[in-house]
């Protein structure tokens, strides 16, 4: 299909992909930090190195048609995955989760997160300036 074409040619599925992953980093970051104090919990995090290598390497999108004039993108989020971390000391006598790392790496991903869509948002504004034929 035209769109799929159109969408290949961008960076717009790696953008989406890397959404994807700053989106279950958040998720994983917000569950170390409720669960600072369950004793004997241990500190999740999330793999994606394996899975940005696969994400350059066929940076393809599965798109689905609900409605002609829509293109829903699925989630794909294979080959991602969340781990128990063995890192870390146990300084609070309870586990391995540090409120204040857990605290900047939620701030760093937040970061990571706005430049994302901040880049998908201009990739676009680029489409949509082609497909108009404006000039910049």
């Amino acid at each position: 299909m035209l769109q799929e074409i159109l969408f290949n040619k961008t960076k717009i599925p790696i953008l989406y992909r890397m959404q994807n992953v700053s989106a279950l980093k958040q998720r994983t970051i917000a569950d170390n930090i409720a669960n600072v104090a369950v004793p004997d919990y241990r500190r999740k995090d999330v793999e994606f190195k394996d899975y940005l290598n696969q994400a350059q390497q066929s940076p393809h999108l599965r798109l689905a048609r609900t409605h002609p004039m829509h293109l829903p993108v699925t989630t794909d989020l294979e080959g991602l995955r969340v781990v128990e971390s063995v890192e870390g000391e146990n300084t609070t006598g309870i586990n391995n989760v540090d409120v204040d790392t857990e605290m900047a790496e939620l701030a760093q991903n937040q970061l990571m997160f706005n430049g994302e869509v901040t880049l998908m948002g201009r990739a676009f504004q680029g489409l949509q300036k082609a497909i108009r034929g404006r000039g910049q």
